[in-house]
């Protein structure tokens, strides 16, 4: 159940800019926001390349536009709060169609759980180099669906984004020396957002996924910020709700 009252709705709107300012930080091709929200990163994957809102008077222009500039590269559109009221319609009316929901979740920091064992063995880490980087990337691929010819595209990009200094954080999980699952924050327009929160499929069921979140909010809460968000996939959700996260909003995805 989606719950619009948890936030503010200057703190709601800037959990929806923290998300657009993360991938559109990934368009190493193409980074718009003029009327319309939308990267190119160049990657063959649909999640890494895409419209992120519509909110522009020449909808259908824009539109057009977009498709022309994502043609070649697989994409998903979102369309949410944040995007005109008609941007649905506009996108069926092109032939677009409708592939599920994203849901936003956010979490106040007075309300997180304050610490939570960890299996033995595992040691968190922030990763701060280029080959810790490699290493994360190759992380967190399977589990993201990155195939493994568009790993080294997938690096650059996570290499060429243009994050202010110290505002995006790469975490890693290791058990006995290899790394097993990531998450990320970025503090950006005010709020914290977690983003890439995946495990290792043979290490998963073990709490990892819900250490990484937290670490992820325990470090927002160190740099003294109030609120945490992040969209789910559908097997992150029971995590996220575990913890107390609540859905404040979704986004619908179409595709052409």
């Amino acid at each position: 159940m989606i719950d619009q009252t948890y936030l503010s709705d200057a703190t709601f709107q800037a959990a929806l800019a923290n998300c657009r300012r993360y991938w559109l930080n990934f368009g190493r091709e193409l980074r718009r926001d003029d009327g319309i929200s939308m990267f190119r990163s160049g990657v063959v994957h649909p999640q890494l390349n895409g419209v992120l809102r519509l909110y522009g008077a020449d909808i259908d222009v824009l539109i057009t536009q977009a498709q022309e500039q994502l043609a070649g590269v697989p994409c998903i559109w979102w369309v949410g709060p944040d995007s005109r009221p008609d941007a649905l319609d506009a996108l069926m009316r092109h032939g677009g169609a409708k592939h599920g929901t994203i849901p936003v979740y956010a979490l106040r920091l007075t309300d997180l759980p304050t610490g939570k064992a960890k299996p033995a063995g595992l040691v968190i880490e922030e990763v701060r180099d280029d080959r810790g980087l490699a290493e994360w990337v190759d992380c967190f691929a399977p589990s993201m669906g990155v195939t493994p010819d568009q790993v080294g595209k997938t690096l650059q990009m996570e290499l060429d984004r243009p994050d202010a200094p110290g505002s995006f954080r790469r975490f890693a999980a290791r058990i006995g020396g290899r790394m097993v699952a990531t998450s990320a924050l970025l503090c950006a327009e005010g709020i914290a957002g977690i983003y890439l929160c995946s495990t290792a499929e043979q290490h998963r069921r073990k709490g990892i996924a819900t250490l990484m979140t937290l670490h992820a909010a325990w470090t927002a809460v160190e740099m003294g910020f109030e609120v945490v968000t992040l969209q789910a996939s559908p097997m992150g959700q029971p995590v996220y709700e575990r913890i107390g996260f609540k859905r404040i909003a979704e986004y619908d995805v179409v595709a052409f």
